[in-house]
């Protein structure tokens, strides 16, 4: 590579981008016609020209339009020793019969005119240099020079272009997009006019950065920490949502930048910077009623607080003949606190509430001699003052929310292993699985199955199942991995976490599942050509680019089993329109 000296791309990138707002030289930048002004349309047509045989010469008659746009009337024209080429206005960009064409919004007069080939004359060259901060990049072998005839329309080589540059600080990766002479900006598909010497034109090279974000230095996090993904400079995309990372006690309400410190909102759209950029959660604690629920026909008595305030466990309010108060306990929880004891509270699992229910035993009570003490406890139980006991088959207990249940529909489809938990609320290691896959049959008949491959064995069984509440109480065939010597038990359903199902297991573990959007292998709740790549990249680098359980899943679209470079195929046809449906059937 050597030293370049030209004018700097920056000024150019900031062009193309402008550019890209307006759909660059497409139809999409004229969709609107409303307040375009009057522009009045000429084809000059030589005295020696002589129509083709099937051209109707009334198309080619002055007229106005008020659309912004028009379309260069079909027709052919001989000239004798030339040959016809095409049309332009303004000598740069060409024009093929039936093209097209975005009017300048600065003229009320414009004149189109033939482009005529003399097949008598010399050739020029027209060269491709691949040019950014400086440095000017060896080509790649199919990027070649090319030569035209003066007056002649082209298409010129704008397939893009990926580079790289080894640096210090890593390896600094450009993709192309568009092309430019160092004056004018060129979209994708624009047909030049050979001018009668030779030109350069530049692929205008973006920069690829990364994207990440942080959950911050924070305690209380369920799950991962931080995800990073590849963008290109200048692109609009949205930010992450507010699920991206999960915090008990606490919504994730902004994004911090660390390039200027702005404050975003969850999936506001921004337009990529030009370096890379961390993101960092902006946490809100959250506000509860704490519900305490003393039983024996005792009213329940509810406290407002937020995450990490400290507040005093009430009285019962009631009294028990024969009982004694013993204490509060947290539902979920084993540990029974005496009333007027402070309890900081820790918040709970996002779109979860907190609450208690009383304890009573028999007898007076004890007396005691020790005062109370602060406490603090993470709660993980519905936002539901009433619960019922179920007991299973397995004889073990659970505590169902008995409210509205939810609608057998929303638990029909696919849902993968996304993460496990341990009991403190650090991510396990999920490595030992290459899949972990419930299916919940839309018909109806309360079917399903479960297909896990645990350690290199694949273990299947077929399932039933009912709602109870916001719990699937499932019945399995074979005993489920995630559960060990047990085939009853239930998952918890969460409705504010995009669908996400959560079995505790009995060492104390949480599996959560997550509902599977095919196609989806990236895993950002949408399908788009992203995950065509994400595919790609995997194959070609498993080390470096491995789809999570949930990617793997989600990008077996192809109708066969196994993740391949066709269901990146197939994601992009669905991608394009070719195909409706995934996965295809």
């Amino acid at each position: 590579m050597k030293k370049s000296h030209r004018r700097p791309i920056a000024v150019l990138l900031a062009a193309a981008v402008s550019l890209s707002a307006f759909g660059g030289l497409s139809p999409a930048s004229a969709a609107d016609s409303e307040g375009k002004k009057e522009v009045k349309l000429i084809y000059k047509i030589d005295e020696d020209a002589t129509a083709g045989k099937t051209t109707d010469l009334s198309l080619f008659e002055p007229s106005t339009t008020s659309d912004g746009h028009t379309n260069i009337p079909a027709g052919n024209f001989t000239k004798k020793g030339y040959i016809f080429s095409g049309w332009t206005y303004d000598d740069v960009v060409g024009y093929s019969s039936g093209q097209f064409v975005s009017l300048p919004e600065d003229k009320d007069e414009v004149e189109f005119h033939i482009c005529w080939i003399d097949p008598s004359a010399e050739k020029h060259t027209v060269k491709y240099v691949l040019e950014r901060d400086g440095i000017t990049f060896e080509n790649p072998e199919w990027l070649e020079e090319e030569s035209y005839y003066p007056n002649e329309v082209f298409n010129p080589n704008d397939t893009t272009v990926f580079v790289e540059k080894e640096t210090e600080e890593g390896t600094l990766k450009y993709i192309s997009k568009w092309l430019t002479d160092g004056e004018r900006v060129y979209s994708f598909g624009t047909q030049l006019v050979m001018p009668d010497h030779d030109i350069t034109l530049y692929p205008i090279l973006y920069k690829k950065i990364q994207l990440k974000y942080f959950a911050g230095d924070v305690d209380r996090l369920n799950g991962n920490s931080e995800f990073s993904f590849e963008k290109m400079e200048g692109s609009s995309d949205e930010l992450a949502g507010r699920d991206r990372f999960s915090r008990s006690g606490f919504d994730l309400v902004g994004w911090k930048s660390s390039i200027d410190g702005t404050v975003y909102k969850p999936t506001e759209t921004i337009v990529m910077p030009g370096d890379d950029v961390v993101f960092t959660a902006v946490w809100q604690p959250i506000e509860y009623k704490i519900v305490f629920n003393p039983g024996s026909g005792g009213s329940s008595i509810k406290i407002p607080a937020k995450t990490d305030d400290t507040i005093t466990l009430p009285d019962p309010g009631i009294t028990v003949e024969g009982k004694h108060f013993a204490g509060w306990k947290i539902n979920g929880g084993t540990e029974v606190l005496p009333a007027g004891e402070e309890y900081k509270v820790l918040g709970a699992i996002s779109g979860m509430g907190i609450s208690f229910k009383g304890v009573w035993e028999d007898g007076d009570a004890p007396a005691t001699t020790t005062a109370p003490v602060s406490t603090t406890s993470t709660a993980t139980t519905t936002s539901t003052t009433v619960t019922t006991t179920v007991t299973t088959a397995a004889t073990t207990t659970e505590p169902i929310a008995t409210g509205t249940s939810i609608a057998e529909d929303c638990f029909w489809g696919t849902w993968a292993l996304s993460k496990i938990l341990n009991e403190d609320g650090s991510e396990a290691d999920s490595s030992d699985f290459t899949k972990d896959i419930f299916v919940f049959d839309s018909n109806h008949t309360f079917t399903g199955t479960n297909s896990c491959i645990y350690k290199g064995e694949t273990y299947n069984s077929t399932l039933k199942w009912k709602v109870r509440g916001v719990f699937i109480y499932i019945t399995a065939e074979e005993d489920v991995i995630g559960m060990p010597n047990k085939s009853e038990f239930n998952m918890h359903y969460d409705t504010k976490a995009n669908h996400v199902l959560t079995l505790t297991s009995e060492n104390g573990k949480k599996y959560i599942y997550e509902e599977v959007i095919f196609g989806d292998a990236n895993n950002d709740k949408k399908v788009s050509v992203a995950d065509s790549v994400a595919i790609l990249q995997s194959i070609a680098n498993r080390d470096k680019f491995a789809l999570s359980l949930y990617g793997k899943a989600a990008a077996d679209v192809d109708g066969e089993a196994g993740v391949t470079a066709n269901d990146a195929l197939v994601i992009q046809k669905y991608d394009a329109k070719a195909v409706t449906e995934l996965p295809v059937k």
